[in-house]
């Protein structure tokens, strides 16, 4: 509770700091001039069509991809496994941790925050 109060402290110290408030404006005013002078010139539109066509042609390249993913893994000792859908995916996982006598698997979706309503 202590942590928090101090924290809730700091938040209106910065809230009234007017120097602070002084820095954060230039330094909004700056970063909108510094942004539009990096972008200037650039060309969304190219950019997008070239990230679809790459995005296109690894779709059509997809298995020679993951041949060549798999074997630059497995080169360096990695093991890859190969499911068709969540239950083979979780199968996989099952059968992993029985071998190695786990007792416990989390699921990355329990790690994540979650919002009471």
């Amino acid at each position: 509770m202590a942590e928090s109060k101090a924290h809730r402290k700091q938040v209106r110290d910065a809230l009234t700091d007017e120097h602070l408030q002084t820095a954060l404006k230039r330094a909004a005013r700056a970063y909108k001039t510094a942004r539009a002078d990096a972008m200037e010139g650039f060309d969304l539109e190219a950019a997008q069509d070239q990230v679809r066509a790459l995005k296109e042609r690894s779709i059509a390249e997809l298995d020679a991809l993951f041949a060549q993913f798999r074997e630059e893994a497995e080169k360096v000792g990695a093991v890859v496994h190969e499911a068709r859908d969540g239950d083979e995916v979780a199968g996989i996982i099952r059968r992993l941790a029985e071998e190695r006598g786990a007792k416990l698997i989390v699921s990355p979706s329990r790690c994540s925050p979650r919002r009471s309503s």
